[in-house]
């Protein structure tokens, strides 16, 4: 059996109750696996560079916010915010 790493007690109120901290004995990692609907075949996806087209290495991939008035996302959608609000100023004289 597998010694506690850590031992103690938990008081709630009146009620204390043992504890013991144990390390994981296995690693348990969970893989998402993504697949095409009609033929359930595997989907891979690809780190590619936008202008050349080239695949790009992992090592090579930092990453990066892109602010919202830059020129990749003017390209992408229209020059408007989606939501302009409309504000008034209330005329002091009333």
């Amino acid at each position: 059996m597998a010694r506690a790493v850590w031992n103690g007690v938990l008081t709630l109120g009146p009620v204390s109750m043992p504890v013991q901290l144990f390390t994981a004995t296995d690693s348990h990692t969970i893989r998402f696996h993504q697949l095409e609907r009609s033929t359930s075949d595997g989907v891979r996806n690809k780190r590619v560079n936008e202008r050349t087209g080239e695949e790009v290495p992992l090592e090579e991939i930092t990453s990066s916010s892109t602010p919202p008035w830059s020129a990749r996302n003017c390209s992408e959608r229209s020059h408007t915010p989606a939501h302009t609000p409309t504000t008034r100023r209330r005329d002091p004289s009333r």
